[in-house]
């Protein structure tokens, strides 16, 4: 238990309850640099029965690299894949070159769709938790499409962590 952080690992057990309820949501940690966000998102996330975690770090030296960060999240999630809709698997796979035509143009809005599309199917059999560490470093493409889902987690089994 951390010294005076109960009411920050409440608010993130409160993610964690809604996310196993199919009351999905998100919370942001906010803090200046080395007061201990990412001590305390492993903490109030170390065991967590019944739940999967997918876990992704923004990483400074691939800031400016395209979907760095939604690489390593959805990689976890790809099984799913063939559930989605045409359009967005094609641009998922296309943003992620994975596709038979790697580096053909993807659509933005596509991406982010599959994206919340894999943390719903794969929420289905098991409520999922998406945490992110330093969030800043992360590409800005995984950060609107992060962002994108977050906002469209209420009815899911499904928590964003950042």
């Amino acid at each position: 238990m951390f010294l005076g952080r109960a009411a920050e690992i409440g608010r993130i057990n409160h993610l964690v309850d809604g996310a196993r309820n199919g009351s999905g949501g998100s919370v942001l940690v906010v803090g200046e640099p080395g007061i201990g966000k990412t001590a305390l998102l492993h903490a109030a996330t170390a065991p967590l029965d019944g739940l999967t975690q997918v876990r992704v770090a923004g990483i400074e030296a691939e800031a400016n690299l395209p979907y760095a960060a939604l690489g390593e999240a959805a990689a976890p999630l790809l099984n799913g894949l063939d559930q989605l809709p045409d359009p967005q698997r094609g641009a998922i796979e296309s943003a992620l070159a994975l596709g038979s035509a790697p580096g053909t143009s993807s659509e933005r809005f596509a991406t982010f769709a599959a994206f919340l599309g894999l943390l719903q199917i794969s929420a289905r059999a098991k409520p999922l938790l998406l945490v992110i560490d330093d969030a800043h470093w992360l590409d800005s493409g995984s950060d609107e499409c992060f962002a994108y889902a977050a906002r469209r987690l209420g009815s899911n089994r499904v928590g964003l962590l950042a």
